[in-house]
């Protein structure tokens, strides 16, 4: 059987950094250890904080693997420690996780405590675009932005893995508004298609300027902003939001520097405004944070994906 086989086994093909490119190398087998299971990788997501990661410009967390890859979906091969008796997987079960590194390999070591099982009829390759995306949408939506369904949501960069999930999770689950900013009309169009009212293409010039009208018919602006630009969007974001509003910021893609309007109006447009500012990460996370927000996850949204 595989497991027989795996046992054999020292090596495995993984996905290292090298030189800044992705190196397919020979690398050791991971050994679950207690709580943890090994998963044969079917399918692994592929995210922008890996192409981050090749670029040198963030570092696994420690104790990570260095093999590159955050979410994955395969079969468990054994469990871990002496918990195989009481634990709630069992060896053959499909499954999806979440991990801090080591995805883009033959076998990865998962945390029980962030994995979940497949929905019966979800391919391989749609079940591993779920951990990292969605679990991160679904902290932004749920546990940071507090998302109700008399809300307004703006999405930066819309059509993105993340965003696409958030999309879904406001529209779908919660029953909100969303609007986004996008690349190019494609994308726009794939935002529109899965619920969003509408949105602005960078490129067309400020977004600001292009969503004042929609926001005008929705009480003058936006509740919450969810924001992997940062900076350069600083000082459309402060002008979008409206009283009391949550300005979630989880990336920097366009950069930390602000315009020198927005650094002299931040903190008197927070305070104006009383907006909430709330930053998040989800890969330096803790454990015991991460479990947290699969269970709700699993609570809430699995079950629309059934």
């Amino acid at each position: 059987c595989l497991l027989q086989a795996i046992e054999t086994m020292s090596s495995m093909q993984g996905v290292l950094v090298v030189d800044a490119k992705c190196s397919v190398s020979s690398v050791d087998v991971p050994q679950p250890g207690e709580g943890e299971i090994l998963v044969k990788v079917y399918a692994c997501g592929i995210n922008r904080l890996d192409v981050i990661q090749r670029l040198g410009k963030a570092k696994p967390p420690p104790g990570a693997s260095n093999v590159l890859g955050l979410e994955i979906a395969g079969e468990i091969i054994s469990i871990g420690g002496s918990q195989e008796d009481d634990c709630i997987f069992k060896v053959g079960d499909r499954v999806m996780s979440l991990v801090s590194g080591g995805g883009y390999a033959e076998f990865a070591v998962a945390s029980i405590a962030t994995t979940m099982k497949i929905p019966p009829n979800m391919s391989w390759i749609d079940a591993a675009g779920i951990p990292e995306a969605f679990l991160t949408a679904f902290q932004l939506v749920t546990f940071m932005g507090k998302v109700c369904k008399d809300d307004v949501v703006l999405i930066h960069a819309g059509a993105s893995g993340v965003g696409t999930a958030a999309i879904q999770i406001i529209t779908q689950y919660i029953g909100a508004k969303v609007y986004v900013t996008v690349g190019s009309q494609e994308k726009l169009d794939v935002c529109l298609s899965l619920g969003a009212m509408g949105g602005a293409i960078r490129h067309d010039g400020p977004w600001i300027d292009v969503l004042s009208e929609e926001f005008k018919s929705n009480g003058g602006g936006v509740d919450v902003i969810l924001d992997c630009v940062g900076g350069s969007y600083a000082e459309s974001n402060l002008s979008a939001l409206k009283l009391d509003g949550r300005w979630v910021l989880y990336s920097m893609l366009g950069g930390p520097i602000m315009s020198d309007l927005a650094c002299t109006q931040l903190l008197p447009t927070l305070l104006r405004k009383r907006i909430h500012l709330l930053a998040t990460t989800l890969r330096g996370r803790t454990l015991e944070y991460k479990s947290n927000l699969v269970f709700e996850f699993q609570k809430q949204i699995i079950p629309l994906l059934e």
